[in-house]
């Protein structure tokens, strides 16, 4: 993969997880003691599974790209928790998941974050919306057909968790602080000050089957996106 230019060149890693227990048994040897500690921490088996399966699965994808073996990669945090390559820090990547996707998101020098969320009812909606949107997308979302608020909750909400995730901060940072204009996609109206401009950011709305909303945030250029399934 080529270094970043002025356009970045994200490769966008997605698939179901499918939570094999042979499988995940294979997989667990690539985790490091820190990650296995945390599997077993998983109530439920699908879940342990899962967590056993997509990050032995983020291990084999970035060896590609580091060419070193993927039970031998080292992760570190930054100052609020983000997963970085210590020994390739160039190396830009980001994960995310819901319900058995799974989606990954990889570049060098680039700051990105990725978000995917399956579209399912929940009885919180209203009291989310008004805690975590900013006041016009409060209005915009308000004013919706019941019909259509489902999906939009969840448009809206994968650009700011995307964001979030690409500064590193995650939603400490203050969701209703990002806002993005509902009927124009493509970007940023308000981030937090110490992020710089809006318009420093690019936003990609990530098009997937009807039950599955995601969204891809960069700093810098429009990116070109390139899609790819793992196995």
């Amino acid at each position: 993969m080529p270094d970043q230019q002025k356009q970045p060149r994200i490769d966008l890693w997605f698939g179901r997880l499918a939570a094999d227990e042979r499988r995940c048994a294979l997989l667990q040897r690539l985790l490091d003691d820190e990650q296995r500690g945390r599997a077993e921490q998983f109530k439920t088996p699908v879940l342990r599974n899962r967590y056993i399966e997509s990050r032995g699965l983020v291990r084999e994808i970035l060896a590609e790209y580091t060419g070193a073996p993927p039970e031998t990669l080292r992760f570190s945090r930054q100052q609020y928790g983000k997963p970085y390559l210590p020994d390739c820090p160039e190396l830009s990547f980001n994960l995310s998941h819901s319900g058995g996707y799974m989606l990954l998101a990889v570049a060098r020098r680039c700051q990105l974050g990725v978000d995917i969320e399956q579209v399912k009812s929940r009885g919180n909606f209203a009291g989310l919306v008004n805690k975590c949107f900013a006041g016009p997308e409060i209005a915009w979302w308000k004013a919706l057909p019941e019909s259509e608020k489902v999906p939009a909750f969840f448009r809206l909400w994968t650009r700011k968790e995307a964001f979030v995730k690409a500064t590193g901060r995650g939603i400490a940072l203050g969701m209703q602080h990002v806002e993005t204009d509902p009927e124009t996609p493509g970007g940023f109206v308000q981030i937090p000050e110490p992020y710089g401009r809006p318009e420093h950011w690019r936003l990609v709305d990530l098009d997937f089957r009807q039950d599955l909303s995601g969204a891809l945030v960069v700093r810098g250029e429009q990116p070109t996106c390139s899609w790819h399934a793992f196995d």
